[in-house]
Formats: C-alpha cells, sequence, structure tokens
C-alpha cells in the first residue's frame, strides 16, 4: 500500500515552509511502521495548481486539516480524484471534530483523533479488504513513549532547527480554543528519556517545542530542562502565565532557553474572564517580569476584537504595551473558529456570528500580500461594528508605531 500525506498550501502566509509539518511526520512514522510505503507532500508554499500537478500517483491520500480548511480540503480531494480516480482520500487533523462543514462528495474516509493509531486500522482494511472505513475514531494515545519519532527522512531539512512535542493536551478550557474538544482537556507526556534520545539523534544546535503549554507540570519541566541543558541546544517554548515561578523559568533560561511565547491575550480582565483564560492581568504583568527578570525574551501573544472588549480595553492594553518588558508582538483577530466553544454558544458571549464562510475567516494583520482588511466576522451585541472596527483599526495603526510587531 502506497500512501501520500498532504500539507496542503498556505499562500497567505509570509513564511510558508519556515516549520516542517510535524504533526504529518508522527504519522507518518506510525504508517511505516505497520509496512506501507509513504511519501509525505508538504505543499505549503504551493498554489493549489500546482500542488495537484505535484501529486505522486498513490493508493491513498491523507491529508491534515484544520477546521477552517474544510472547504479547501473538500476541493482539494475533488482535484485528486479527477486525475486519480480509483485512490482513496482520508481526511484527519483537528478539522475533523466539526464533519459538517466538510464535502464527502470526493472524501471516502475521515480519522477523528490522534491518528497514529488509527494507521493500523487504515492499513489493515485497505491491504486485506481492498475497502475502508467511512470514520475512523481514534482513542488519546495515553502512552507517548508507544508512538514513534516523526518520519524526518521524509522531508527536506538539514535538521539544526528541530520542532518536537514533549507533551500532548492543555488542561485548561480558553472559550477560543477547540483543544478542549479535541483532547478533553488531558495532558499527557513523554518520558523525558524517550525526549532526550530524539533530540540526540539529529545534533540539532536549536529546538522549538511545540507544547500547548510546556509549564503544566512544574516538576517535570526543571528536570526535562535539566537534560536538555547538557545538550547545548537553544530553545523556544510556550507557555502561560500561570502556572509559573521564578524558579522554572531560571531551569528553562539555565538550560538553553532564549524566547518564550506567552500567551496574554489581554490587558484587560474583563476580557480575560469572557475567553475564561483563568488567568489575570496582574498574572500577566508578573509573568512578563519574570522572564525580563531571568533573561528570557518573551513574544507576547495580545488578541484583539474579542468578546468581552469594552471600550477601555485597548487603552488598557497600550497601557500595559509601554510598562512591561517584551521582545515582539504577536496580534491576531479573534475569530470564532469552528469547534471552540464560542463557535458553538454565541449568544453566551453576547456577540452574533455574522458570517460562517470560512475562507473569509482569517487570525492575522498580515498575509504574503501585506496588510489584510478587517472583515466583520461577527459583531458584539452592545456595540456599533463601526465602533469596534475603528478601535481595532487605530490599535494596529498604534502597534505599528510603539512596537516590534510580528508581521508573518
Amino acid at each position: 500500500m502506497k500512501i501520500s500525506l498532504i500539507y496542503l498550501p498556505h499562500p497567505n502566509l509570509v513564511r510558508p515552509n519556515m516549520m516542517a509539518p510535524l504533526g504529518l511526520l508522527y504519522v507518518a512514522a506510525a504508517f511505516e511502521k505497520v509496512g506501507a510505503e509513504v511519501s509525505v507532500e508538504n505543499f505549503s508554499g504551493e498554489t493549489y495548481e500546482k500542488a495537484l500537478d505535484k501529486l505522486p500517483q498513490s493508493d491513498i491520500y491523507g491529508i491534515t486539516i484544520t477546521s477552517l480548511e474544510a472547504e479547501e480540503a473538500s476541493k482539494f480531494a475533488e482535484g485528486i480524484k479527477k486525475r486519480f480516480p480509483s485512490s482513496k482520500v482520508i481526511l484527519g487533523g483537528p478539522g475533523t471534530v466539526t464533519p459538517e462543514l466538510i464535502d464527502m462528495a470526493s472524501v471516502d474516509s475521515l480519522v477523528q483523533g490522534e491518528g497514529e493509531i488509527a494507521a493500523e486500522a487504515i492499513f489493515n482494511d485497505f491491504t486485506k479488504r481492498g475497502a475502508l472505513d467511512k470514520l475512523y475514531r481514534s482513542p488519546t494515545v495515553l502512552d507517548l513513549d508507544r508512538i514513534p519519532i516523526p518520519a524526518r527522512h521524509l522531508v527536506k531539512s538539514n535538521f539544526s532547527t528541530l520542532s518536537i512535542i514533549t507533551s500532548r493536551g492543555c488542561p485548561f478550557s480558553c472559550s477560543f480554543c477547540a483543544s478542549p474538544k479535541l483532547a478533553n482537556n488531558k495532558m499527557r507526556y513523554r518520558s523525558i528519556a524517550n525526549v532526550i534520545n530524539e533530540i540526540s539523534m539529529y545534533g540539532a544546535s536549536e529546538l522549538v517545542i511545540h507544547d500547548d503549554m510546556f509549564t503544566a507540570n512544574k516538576t517535570r519541566m526543571i528536570e526535562l530542562c535539566n537534560q536538555i541543558g547538557k545538550l547545548g541546544v537553544k530553545f523556544r517554548i510556550n507557555i502561560r502565565s500561570k502556572p509559573l515561578d521564578v524558579d522554572m523559568l531560571k531551569a528553562a533560561k539555565d538550560a538553553g532557553c532564549n524566547e518564550a511565547a506567552i500567551g496574554v491575550e489581554s490587558f484587560d480582565d474583563v476580557v480575560l474572564k469572557t475567553l475564561k483564560k483563568n488567568t489575570t492581568v496582574a498574572d500577566n504583568v508578573n509573568a512578563l517580569w519574570l522572564l525580563d527578570k531571568v533573561g528570557i525574551d518573551a513574544r507576547l501573544l495580545l488578541m484583539v476584537r474579542t468578546p468581552g472588549q469594552t471600550k477601555e480595553t485597548l487603552a488598557k492594553n497600550r497601557y500595559w504595551l509601554t510598562q512591561v518588558p517584551h521582545k515582539l508582538v504577536a496580534c491576531t483577530n479573534f475569530i470564532p473558529i469552528p469547534g471552540c466553544d464560542v463557535w458553538y454558544n454565541p449568544d453566551k458571549y453576547n456577540i452574533e456570528i455574522l458570517t460562517k464562510d470560512l475562507k473569509l475567516y482569517n487570525y492575522g494583520f498580515f498575509d504574503s500580500n501585506g496588510e489584510i482588511p478587517l472583515l466583520q466576522i461577527f459583531k458584539l451585541k452592545d456595540r456599533s461594528i463601526e465602533e469596534f472596527h475603528n478601535e481595532t483599526k487605530d490599535f494596529k495603526e498604534w502597534l505599528n508605531l510603539h512596537t516590534r510587531i510580528n508581521k508573518g
């Protein structure tokens, strides 16, 4: 059985090929383990037309998607079927949590959950009976050491910068995130020995650790940092402002951590409560000063145009951005992504979703063509669209003038 695993084009991204598709490489390794012939097609920097032209002939095509890519994936599946009518097309990834958004006309199967477990069932079904089930529900993998390391040999890379994960899941339930629906708030950890073994295999000089929450377990984090420190590599992490303390950050700094992306989201307690962040402005301010104290650069993740945003919110953001240390601001627009609580329960958040045309949904202020116009995806029920739009436009201009803002 030959399977091609596909990472769809992302023509809007400024640097579409900056990172290898780590999730697909995990799934690729699982298919290789059971005996499949696997290729990974990273089309992130291609157009849809060129991507379809470059497709190798395979028995099965597996496409990883987010909910926002459901329409594009359905069309890509149609293109595959036109070129290779006898092939099977499977969609997996976080986007399958909202199957109602997927046009199944050219899609043979969906995988819901973690694809590594589904790989064996798919391989057996295809090789033994020449058919696939319509749906594969993959259970949550509790022992992450069971999963083979990503099949990085299937993509071009010098591996000087290695993308890895050391855990899966997040114990929190932010209203703007689909993670609670995907992982049921379960944290699962690889053993430290398993992580160190993977890093040592490649001789990387830098790591990007993609754990949703690297700081979830203080004892494990400190021990993992101590072991990474012995390898002499630099690394970046993702954190929340709580739980966090100076001992955790000092362990990371001593081990080689030079940057932490911290999900502040807002410097308005009303917004933080509405977003169910389980943090406060005081928590955020304290965390940024702790990072500065130990010498780790802060990539401050901010979100605007959110439920709960008042006339005072962006003024509070401006004030605190001039008071706290940070290296870079990565500011995004809130959108009610399919799978999050706001998508399912907009009334609870005092908003009206104006369109569910996912082609219009975009987090960023910038894409590969430059600045993106602000679109009206939803409205706050107690505020005018014009006021909400104009204050965001003014804040974006302020960010450009007064901060170092991430433009892609």
